[in-house]
């Protein structure tokens, strides 16, 4: 997370050097680099102020995801003093964008059961609500004179509406697209650039005075995040092509090449232009690489890292290559996967199927901890990117619509099924973990599957449909409604109860690990409770991990370290011991 200031010629950014997501300023003239705060909390979503005096920045209560946003003034750094201009009551998302003339700032939290858009006075903090429909609000951008604002919102399906309406919520229009996100407004406020995902997402611009839309990038692979040019003669986009990600720099009217920006094979995440155009800062990351800044500066064509972090300390050789696959689900259905080999194949050395969280996310060639570490230890890793998937097109990416926890978990069990065809597990050696939806799956796995696992590890997981629906946040509760169905239909209610496996847990025989985080707003941590207590029922054998301290997702290093080595421990314990077998 960065933004670039409106001089372009400083950084502010989040990175985890000293354990916690802290606030650090980067001057890209002298590459110098000021940790900004010192809160012990993690922080996100810098944003300059217009002035480029201050900087807005988010902050919740260990993983709770209700943001409190604060003001640090970069006139006053060597105090680091930061004032609390909001605090919020319930779940939102923590990116903000200011208002030109620096009083305000729009943001989306939660109000009467939907996330929605409000303008927040950056001195008193007063919030009002600016929309009033019945979507659940995702993303805003301002216009650069703040006389109009673009969102945009989850409206049918997996679909994102996008939107435009003047700074006080009146004039609302919509794009004349059924799915639209990331938009941003050009320069002169002429124009809104926006991914829409097509048969793949494309880039597209919306004129303001016509409502007429061109499409400026359509390519059989995703393109997404555009992003101006600060005189708007140039966009950029990220490109995402079967994994490897490169930022491309087109004409703005039309669309021609300028720049393909890459440092190597690997994943961008986002990209900004800086120095006025004259280079663009981007976070970049692969299977030798952890995340981080790097700059493209236009003039000499070079990519060059910002900051560094383990790969300046360690041999990057070291780290495991990963390569994809693809294989038939139990419908034909061709399955994307990413594969990491173990040092030490054989079939004595066991593999883990590591599933995805999301579910409209998907495997790449990022850094990516769990992995490299199960493969540094011995496992070949299978990582599949299961029907629902992004990064294959639409109709890829909507198999799992009304279908979550059946096919999209049967392309994971064939995954499996690869692994034993392929030599690399014997049938006692096969674990299965993840995160999040992937800690669901997981679950699912167990207990509908039961015969291909030794073993299997849940983290962050919901495992009743019902109850996660009542407890949950409230847009993951309309995206259930809109691809699981209304649970007070007699369709919904019995997809809900042959989708939860908490109603099948007689059928898991494999040794299970559970961890959460207490504070968890998407999978309330009673999930993992509740199924934890009922497999001690069974007598299923059961490792519990609670932390206290933490959301969705472990923000403390220390935490995350003892996550990933308690999960490691696990599979260890019972993919390697002769006792423990898998039973049909």
């Amino acid at each position: 997370m960065f933004d670039v200031s409106p001089s372009g010629e400083r950084v502010a950014f989040v990175w985890n050097k000293t354990g916690r997501n802290e606030l650090y300023l980067l001057d890209l003239t002298t590459h110098a680099i000021a940790q900004l705060t010192r809160h012990g909390k993690g922080v996100s979503s810098p944003a300059f102020s217009p002035t480029g005096s201050q900087l807005l920045f988010a902050q919740d209560h260990d993983g709770d995801e209700r943001w409190d946003y604060h003001l640090l003034d970069l006139l006053d750094l060597p105090t680091g003093a930061t004032r609390c201009v909001w605090e919020q009551d319930a779940a939102g998302y923590a990116p903000a964008h200011w208002l030109p003339q620096g009083d305000a700032f729009v943001a989306i939290y939660a109000i009467a059961g939907r996330m929605t858009l409000c303008r927040i006075d950056a001195t008193t903090g007063a919030a009002t609500s600016l929309t009033r429909h019945a979507y659940q609000d995702n993303a805003a951008a301002v216009s650069r004179d703040g006389a109009w604002v673009a969102f945009d919102a989850h409206t049918t399906g997996q679909e994102r509406g996008g939107f435009v309406m003047r700074a006080d919520g009146s004039d609302l229009r919509a794009l004349p697209v059924s799915d639209a996100a990331h938009l941003r407004f050009s320069p002169d406020g002429a124009q809104v650039a926006f991914q829409s995902m097509r048969e793949s997402e494309d880039i597209g611009v919306f004129d303001m005075s016509t409502g007429a839309v061109r499409w400026l990038a359509t390519n059989a692979w995703d393109e997404t995040q555009p992003e101006w040019s600060p005189d708007g003669s140039c966009l950029l986009y990220i490109l995402n092509d079967d994994g490897a990600h490169s930022v491309q720099v087109v004409d703005a009217a039309s669309g021609e090449g300028v720049a393909r920006i890459a440092p190597e094979d690997g994943v961008v995440e986002s990209a900004q232009f800086a120095r006025v155009g004259a280079s663009v800062v981007f976070t970049f990351s692969n299977h030798r690489t952890p995340a981080s800044l790097w700059e493209y500066d236009f003039a000499a064509r070079r990519c060059a890292p910002l900051t560094a972090g383990i790969e300046a300390e360690v041999d990057r050789d070291a780290f495991i290559q990963p390569h994809f696959v693809r294989y038939a689900s139990h419908d034909g259905l061709s399955v994307p996967a990413l594969v990491y080999p173990s040092r030490t194949r054989g079939k004595d050395a066991g593999a883990i199927v590591l599933i995805h969280g999301g579910p409209t996310w998907a495997y790449t060639n990022f850094w990516h901890v769990a992995p490299q570490h199960f493969a540094q230890v011995g496992y070949t890793v299978i990582c599949p990117n299961y029907r629902g998937s992004t990064g294959y097109g639409r109709a890829y990416q909507y198999l799992n619509r009304y279908d979550l926890g059946r096919g999209d978990v049967l392309d994971c069990v064939a995954g499996a099924n690869w692994l034993l065809r392929e030599g690399f597990a014997g049938a006692s050696r096969l674990g299965v973990t993840g995160a999040s939806q992937g800690g669901y799956m997981t679950m699912m796995c167990l207990a509908k599957h039961a015969r291909y696992w030794a073993a299997g590890s849940s983290l962050i997981g919901y495992f009743n449909w019902f109850t996660e629906f009542a407890t949950e946040r409230e847009d993951l509760r309309y995206w259930d409604v809109q691809n699981m169905g209304d649970p007070a239909t007699p369709a919904g209610e019995a997809r809900f109860r042959d989708r939860s496996p908490i109603f099948f847990l007689d059928g898991v025989r494999a040794p299970v690990q559970l961890i959460a985080g207490r504070t968890d707003p998407r999978c309330p941590v009673a999930e993992t409770e509740q199924v934890h207590d009922l497999l001690v029922k069974r007598g299923v054998p059961v490792e519990l991990t609670i932390y206290e301290d933490e959301g969705h997702g472990f923000a403390k290093v220390e935490n995350k370290i003892d996550a990933y080595r308690k999960r490691a421990d696990f599979f260890t314990k019972h993919l390697h011991h002769e006792g423990t077998k898998a039973r049909s």
